[in-house]
């Protein structure tokens, strides 16, 4: 049968300003037969979440995405933060 694969993304984000909300990591894969997916997550494992930021930071974020199979010759990523309070506003 099929195996299972994972990609690994990584990220650095720095900070330029203070940030007073708590923002969470949001990757979005197109693969090649046009259908997509998500995943998200909040910011360094919540070990260093936005709200304590200060401007000069750097933080190194990583994620591992599964597919259901191989991981397919060529996908499309995206990466965005995205307020975490929405969430569950929507």
């Amino acid at each position: 049968g099929k195996s299972n694969a994972t990609v690994r993304i990584e990220s650095f984000w720095r900070c330029h300003q203070p940030l007073n909300k708590e923002y969470e990591v949001v990757v979005f894969f197109r693969l090649p037969d046009g259908s997509e997916m998500s995943s998200r997550h909040l910011m360094a494992g919540w070990i260093y979440p936005t709200t304590i930021w200060r401007p000069g930071d750097i933080v190194r974020d990583t994620t591992e995405i599964a597919f259901s199979g191989p991981v397919p010759a060529d996908f499309k990523v995206a990466i965005s933060l995205e307020d975490y309070s929405l969430l569950f506003n929507r």
